[in-house]
């Protein structure tokens, strides 16, 4: 049973009752039964989320919103704030019941459990694909991408899906250390596509090599060669993953042609790119409280925040997610808060290294309202485990290094 719902909160991010996911109902009804007795830091974040939805609500009066675009009523001004409140709540939910689990098996059986799931589901992802790369789409699991059929599992796309195996790969390196689930991982990932779960697997494995390498005895022989050229390498990854947004963003006047001539390419007019531009505006306008929890679909259409991309008609999400939703939705009071919180579970683990860890899906655009980066969090809150020295060496120098 556990396994199962791990596997339906990190897999099935679009399996929906309607208009409501699956595990954000379960994890929802979760939360409510576990209200009583929750961690003082999942408090923390209720009473986070709570402020700001009541602030959105004292703000939204004073401020238009384009309630067309919206696909039905629960995605209008208000109503989408409560679902995306109620979405935030689920993960809180999940974040409880990871920990709950946790405290019964351990961190490191928890992971184990994660990671042996995952692997074998792995497996039936690999199969669906080849059946879509076959031109048999009975369960499609894939779309069009820009080297070959982009592997999308049941997210909407690709990119989030492969951050999310780029932490599987993580937490096997740091915990479990097995081959076979790397290889899959990996496997998974090039499928994906996914250039936010290559560039968090590469800061990662930056953090780690250099972590290591200095502790080594041939540190202060080769540290001003060897240290210089990886991060020149990890710069150029970086660099060519980043240079296909870059590219088109930098030269604003032949992107605003290129918008003005092909105003229906929802590649360029909706997403990324256009939100670049447009969450500029927001925070120039909005930067101590936010624009409010969900409000961004209803208010990039807006003459004050468009700058010089046309109205769209779709439900449009900025693409982005992580520490700039935060930043967007609750300005630069939610990003303080955000960080107290995160001192919080330093204090529990005394470890700023794996606090540190559980940011990167965020750090690199995951949705807030995805369950999979609270399966970090969760990890964390029985801090008690993750306290002992092993982990810390762990987290520090791989599980190679201490065997």
């Amino acid at each position: 049973m556990t396994s199962a719902l791990i596997i339906l909160a990190i897999q099935f991010t679009d399996l929906k009752i309607g208009p409501v996911k699956l595990s954000e109902i379960i994890f929802l009804l979760y939360a409510l039964l576990c209200l009583k007795k929750i961690h003082k830091v999942t408090y923390s974040y209720f009473i986070l989320f709570t402020f700001f939805l009541l602030a959105t609500f004292v703000k939204n009066p004073f401020m238009s919103f384009d309630n067309s675009v919206a696909p039905s009523f629960l995605k209008t001004s208000y109503w989408i704030s409560i679902s995306r409140y109620l979405e935030l709540i689920a993960c809180l939910g999940f974040t409880e019941y990871i920990c709950n689990i946790s405290k019964k098996i351990g961190v490191e059986g928890l992971v184990r459990l994660i990671l042996n799931s995952s692997y074998y589901f792995s497996f039936l992802l690999i199969f669906l694909y080849l059946l879509n790369y076959l031109g048999t789409d009975w369960i499609s699991v894939s779309h069009e991408g820009s080297f070959f059929l982009r592997l999308k599992g049941f997210y909407v796309e690709g990119g989030p899906l492969g951050l999310m195996y780029s932490m599987l790969i993580v937490l096997n390196i740091l915990f479990v250390g097995k081959k076979k689930y790397t290889l899959i991982f990996l496997v998974i990932l090039i499928l994906s596509q996914s250039k936010a779960g290559v560039s968090c697997l590469c800061a990662y494995l930056a953090i780690y090599w250099i972590s290591s390498f200095r502790q080594s005895r041939y540190y202060s022989r080769f540290k001003y060669i060897l240290l210089p050229i990886s991060v020149v390498f990890f710069l150029i990854v970086f660099v060519f993953i980043s240079n296909i947004y870059i590219q088109r963003i930098v030269d604003t006047q032949m992107l605003q042609v290129y918008v003005n001539n092909n105003p229906e390419d929802y590649s360029v007019t909706a997403g990324r790119i256009s939100a670049t531009f447009i969450l500029h505006e927001m925070f120039i306008k909005n930067p101590i409280i936010g624009i409010g929890m969900g409000n961004y679909p209803l208010l990039r259409n807006l003459d004050e925040y468009r700058s010089f991309f046309p109205v769209i008609s779709i439900f449009d999400a900025s693409g982005y997610g992580g520490i700039i939703d935060v930043i967007n939705q609750f300005g630069l009071l939610g990003l303080i808060l955000w960080g107290m919180i995160l001192k919080k579970i330093y204090h529990l683990t005394s470890n700023w290294k794996i606090v540190f860890l559980s940011q990167f899906p965020f750090f690199f655009g995951v949705q807030m309202t995805f369950l999979y980066p609270w399966l970090l969090i969760g990890i964390m809150l029985d801090g008690t485990q993750i306290q002992n020295e092993k982990c810390d060496r762990l987290i520090t120098y791989g599980r190679k290094d201490i065997q």
